[in-house]
């Protein structure tokens, strides 16, 4: 598996993980199933870009924020970085006790849903065009090196 089909598979479970979470009226773990799906299809993303120049890093890190920088250095103002800043803090803030550990509220859960979707459907059609040029690309042929 690679990190397009895992972000897809757990995408696909969010709406079914949302409303287990209602029954139990406790989001935490969804806010960070969020924070994990976009994290996936960004890495996804990121290595078709890869020989051009990715800090290999980025595939060890958590920050959205700087994921988003470099998709967008590739498609201008795909993703918005704010967005990105505050979903990839759930990574953290809703997983693990201390100073800044949050309780997710249901609100708070239906919007990081709405953001996800928004920011998944974007990064699944980029990834999809950039793996269908891929295939394509082989095929093309270049009509100056064929013979008269």
């Amino acid at each position: 598996m690679n990190y397009f089909e895992i972000a897809k598979r757990s995408y696909d479970m969010l709406e079914r993980n949302l409303a287990t979470c209602e029954d139990f009226e406790w989001y935490n773990a969804f806010a960070a199933d969020c924070q994990q799906v976009i994290e996936k299809f960004m890495k996804a993303v990121i290595e078709t870009f890869s020989g051009e120049g990715i800090d290999e890093h980025i595939f060890k890190s958590h920050k959205l924020s700087r994921m988003a920088e470099i998709i967008n250095s590739h498609f201008e103002d795909l993703i918005d970085v704010r967005t990105a800043a505050w979903i990839e803090d759930f990574y953290f803030d809703a997983r693990y006790p201390g100073d800044d550990f949050v309780v997710v509220s249901k609100d708070t859960a239906l919007e990081l849903f709405e953001a996800t979707k928004n920011i998944s459907e974007k990064l699944i059609e980029v990834y999809n065009n950039q793996k269908s040029s891929e295939k394509t690309s082989f095929f093309v042929e270049d009509s100056s090196d064929t013979e008269n």
